[in-house]
């Protein structure tokens, strides 16, 4: 720190030795053999929380050499880390309200601020956030005893210059922080060397003559001021940065400047004072004590909690101009005795328990033929339960129809075809339950696909299938964790058989369904990272009183702790993700698909060489043919599908980030060859089989989706 008058050099100016330097290491010998002085030493205990730090400094933080602060007025030498080493670790906790590369930022602007009483408050909260590397702070005054309602001072800093005072106090929290101190405060002979470099003005001086020259001076040099009224909370932003030609207080005074004041008297100034501050907006008691200034009071009230808010508000405004952020002149109020008058109670999430399903297994007996194909097809699964079909029963036929639009995770419906697939093997499940003769067709339906099923005039269904009804009738998708147990040889024969389309690819190798834990936990991320990607995501999620509660996923039926819901109501919500992407952070969003994966007994990958929707409604009835038969083995089932599966070759999503949908492009490629698909193969659904004692709910279905010509 420099002073403009030596006469307080020793007031507040402090001196930081290099131990590296052999003139600056005999000073510091001379200090620290004098026994008036007393000689701390902090380095270790900082410098081992510097290594423990996340995310970790680089070794040139490390091994930046310690250095010495010597602080006169408190006849003490300090040994700390060095400045990259200390503002690193003391603005750890600011990550990421405040990122590096803004904390960097922030190291090279430069503030004045003008009167150090409410600028105290402002100075210190700049400089305690690490929003400033430079400080220029300005008062004639010095401390008395009636300040300390208000100024963080104490009964050792009376009789010391307000600014001198503030200058100690910032010093001894970062000796870093280059500050300069005006003792005489800002008058028209010091005020330009006083905002000579500067990039932002704090006004919180009581001398009106003094607010008018800093804004004449500040218009000129193109400066933007800020300043709080410590009433009401008054935040009031003068962007001279931006509109030059802007008058000062916002016109409330016209074009009134430092020299239209010369002639005035005191009496003559309050009318103008009472303008800028907007009389009738003051708060009561404020307005009512200014009528007794003079007479019953010294003068207007201040307190402390004001003051400590103006330091918060104004420290906010410090930091949207230091980001480049939209901070447009003007004022605002921040009252919070108002606020108070607003309290509400909190709002508990609500109970999202979603109960086990009892049996249907006594509803299905009641349902003629054509009502229980059509309801077995309604059972299949589908991606977040979207239910992309529209299911038609007419007489002795039931046709189920793909109806889903395209989105931007399954834009041209491959995915929905696999759901429609899944639900056509369900009628012939059904059918073939109740020994009915069917006759199976496609559906031409233009883009779409389908399947008819005319339940008489043809074969009866295999045997194999009717006995998977009762897996159908309590099928569902289980979103909990697995206990890790191998598939053994007799299911994964039986799985295997079940796969009529030789389609799967059959995983129970522990350490191929780790890796491909890995990668579907890194899909995980990534599908929320990618704001198209999220929003779908989350517009599967039901929560209570939502709308369309029979299509989607009700948040109960996640598998979450409820302790964990308000993790989920944070991960929904699109401006958080976004700064988690734009910081690379939330490496541990995948997690719970992670172990959910690692705790299979089987992953069954299902593939085929053409990305035609036809080809996908086959594999999607193999896909639920295995499913079905893991379900009759004991096994609980899940869909694993990450996000973008159903891409074809070539294609551009349009997408963004770009570089995360690339990633996520290549890690599904990086899951095809980790599971052996065969080559040329592309994946159209992935499932993950396991053990659990734990009884899943059976998500809802709309019956909407099912229209009877009858």
């Amino acid at each position: 720190m420099t002073s403009r008058d030596s006469r307080f050099r020793r007031e507040f100016e402090i001196t930081i030795f290099d131990p590296t330097v052999d003139d600056e290491v005999t000073a510091l010998d001379e200090l620290r053999s004098d026994p008036s002085i007393t000689v701390v030493d902090l380095y270790p205990g900082q410098h081992e929380a510097l290594t423990g730090l996340l995310p970790a400094p680089g070794d040139h933080l490390l091994d930046e050499s310690a250095r010495w602060v010597y602080y006169p007025w408190r006849s003490s030498v300090v040994r700390i880390v060095g400045p990259q080493g200390f503002r690193r670790l003391r603005l750890a906790r600011n990550l990421n309200k405040l990122t590096l590369s803004e904390l960097e930022r922030f190291w090279r602007l430069r503030v004045g601020v003008v009167g150090l009483s409410v600028g105290n408050a402002v100075a210190y909260t700049i400089a305690l956030e690490g929003l400033v590397g430079t400080l220029h702070l300005a008062d004639f005054d010095e401390m008395e005893l009636v300040n300390l309602n208000r100024v963080p001072a104490t009964m050792f800093d009376l009789g010391v210059n307000k600014a001198v005072v503030a200058a100690r106090r910032i010093a001894e929290l970062d000796p870093y922080i280059r500050i300069h101190v005006f003792t005489d405060g800002v008058t028209e002979q010091s005020v330009e060397g006083f905002l000579e470099g500067l990039d932002l003005v704090v006004e919180e001086c009581d001398s009106f003559d003094a607010k008018i020259l800093v804004r004449d001076h500040a218009r000129r040099l193109r400066l933007p001021v800020i300043m709080e009224t410590s009433d009401g909370g008054v935040l009031d932003v003068e962007r001279f940065d931006l509109e030059p030609d802007r008058l000062p207080f916002h016109g409330l005074l016209g074009d009134l400047d430092a020299e239209s004041l010369r002639g005035l008297t005191a009496a003559e100034k309050v009318p103008l004072a009472m303008a800028v501050t907007e009389a009738g907006l003051l708060t009561t008691r404020m307005a009512a004590s200014l009528i007794d200034v003079g007479t019953r009071l010294n003068t207007w009230p201040q307190l402390g909690s004001d003051v400590a808010l103006a330091g918060a508000s104004v420290a906010t405004a410090v930091r949207r101009f230091g980001l480049g952020r939209d901070l447009p002149s003007g004022r605002t109020r921040i009252n919070l005795e108002d606020h108070l008058d607003t309290l509400l109670t909190p709002i508990a999430v609500a109970d999202v328990t979603v109960a086990a399903a009892e049996s249907a297994a006594d509803m299905v007996a009641t349902l003629d033929n054509e009502d229980l194909v059509a309801w077995a097809a309604s059972r299949a699964p589908s991606q977040g339960n979207g239910q992309p079909w529209r299911i038609d029963v007419d007489d002795d036929v039931v046709t189920v129809t793909q109806s889903a639009t395209p989105t931007a995770s399954d834009p041209h419906g491959l995915g929905s075809a696999v759901a429609v697939g899944a639900a056509a093997f369900g009628m012939r499940v059904a059918a073939a339950a109740r020994g009915l003769a069917t006759v199976s067709a496609p559906v031409d339906a233009g883009d779409a696909v389908g399947v008819r099923l005319q339940l008489s005039g043809g074969d009866t269904g295999p045997t194999d299938e009717a006995k998977l009804m009762p897996a159908l009738v309590t099928s569902t998708s289980h979103p909990g964790l697995g206990d890790g147990s191998g598939l053994g040889s007799d299911d994964a024969t039986a799985l295997v058989d079940a796969d009529a389309s030789r389609a799967m690819t059959l995983v129970t190798d522990r350490q191929t369904i780790a890796r491909v834990a890995e990668l579907l936990s890194v899909a995980a991320r990534l599908r929320l990272l990618i704001p198209a990607l999220h929003q779908e995501m989350f517009a599967e999620v039901r929560w209570p009183g939502d709308a369309d509660p029979l299509a989607g996923i009700p948040v109960g039926a996640l598998g979450m702790p409820p302790h964990q819901l308000p993790v989920l109501q944070v991960l929904r919500r699109p401006e958080v993700m976004a700064f988690v992407e734009e910081w690379d952070g939330g490496d541990t969003l995948g997690a719970l698909v992670a172990a959910q994966v690692a705790s299979s007994s089987a992953i069954a990958v299902f593939s085929g060489p053409t990305q035609t929707r036809e080809d996908h409604l086959r594999l999607g009835s193999s896909a639920e043919s295995v499913w079905l038969t893991a379900e009759s083995l004991g096994l609980a089932v899940a869909s694993a599908d990450p996000p973008l599966l159903h891409l074809r070759p070539g294609d551009d999503p349009g997408l963004t980030p770009g570089h995360r949908v690339a990633e996520l492009l290549t890690t599904i490629d990086e899951l095809s060859a980790t599971v052996g698909v065969p080559a040329g193969h592309r994946i159209a659904a992935v499932l993950r089989l396991f053990r659990t004692d734990v009884v899943a709910p059976v998500l809802p279905r709309d019956p909407a989706r099912i229209t009877r010509a009858r």
